[in-house]
């Protein structure tokens, strides 16, 4: 019968964190090179163990692991917090007043009679973090409301931006062909992305909202997809400070989800129908 290669969890000859050889935790990685005595770890277990002990030392208490409560947490509780934390760096970001905003993210702004700028909003430029390179619409294309005027290739899949306007192409940002990151980190400015001559663009423009009611639009918007999340997640099981098989501690959002779910969150609020 052939030997079979048998994968260990732990390594041969790594030495144990002191818990594990008391039979406390089942495995847990040091990142201290076993200094025990500078380990918030170790002081927390110490508490556990000797609840009169004194507190965490000053130097302990400001650190990542000393802030991390010691209880486990349900994963629902800490969704909502990795929710709340992430919505809340692009809901404190101002949108600026000089153009105006769709439903699906995107905006708009008149250059000069019958020609109309567009591009991302910054909410759905923050979750193009593995944007890779932009297609762009060729000079001339024709365009129909809702149809796809650029897309964006990421790591895990591609999303298309659809054209709030009835037009013709008259101009793309081909800098974006060089620099796809101008959407995410530019993307009022040199992140635009095409210009769209339109004929009647007046009445066109009439469902478009200003800075002010797509803010309290998209708040409504952040709002329910954090629900639908909750709802999707909640029965997710207890997570502590050490996982038990040695792996990262969750410490964001994406971490939680996985790339690919922030992926169809993007996609889901690009496909809304203006």
């Amino acid at each position: 019968m052939e030997n079979k290669m048998i994968n260990r969890v732990i390594p041969d000859g790594e030495m144990n964190c002191i818990w594990v050889e008391a039979g406390l935790v089942s495995y847990k990685l040091c990142d201290r090179n076993f200094e025990c005595e500078d380990c918030p770890f170790d002081q927390v277990m110490h508490r556990q163990s000797h609840p009169s002990s004194m507190p965490l030392t000053a130097k302990a208490a400001g650190s990542v692991e000393a802030k991390i409560e010691e209880k486990a947490v349900s994963g629902c509780e800490m969704l909502v917090s990795l929710l709340n934390g992430f919505f809340a760096l692009p809901m404190s970001v101002s949108l600026p007043a000089d153009r105006s905003y769709l439903r699906n993210h995107v905006w708009v702004m008149k250059e000069q009679d019958n020609i109309y700028r567009i591009g991302l909003d910054h909410y759905a430029a923050f979750l193009l973090e593995s944007l890779g390179s932009v297609i762009l619409s060729p000079r001339g294309a024709l365009q129909a409301i809702n149809n796809p005027l650029a897309w964006m290739i990421c790591e895990d899949g591609t999303v298309a931006v659809r054209s709030p306007l009835s037009g013709r192409v008259v101009r793309s940002n081909f800098q974006l062909k060089d620099s796809a990151a101008l959407i995410k980190n530019d993307p009022y400015g040199k992140g635009w992305i095409s210009d769209l001559e339109v004929t009647d663009g007046e009445n066109t423009t009439r469902r478009f909202l200003n800075a002010q009611e797509i803010g309290m639009e998209y708040s409504s918007q952040m709002e329910q997809f954090k629900h639908e999340i909750i709802e999707e997640y909640q029965h997710v099981p207890s997570l502590g400070v050490t996982l038990l098989d040695g792996g990262t501690r969750t410490r964001n959002l994406r971490d939680f989800l996985g790339p690919q779910k922030l992926l169809f969150l993007l996609q889901k609020m690009l496909a809304i129908r203006t």
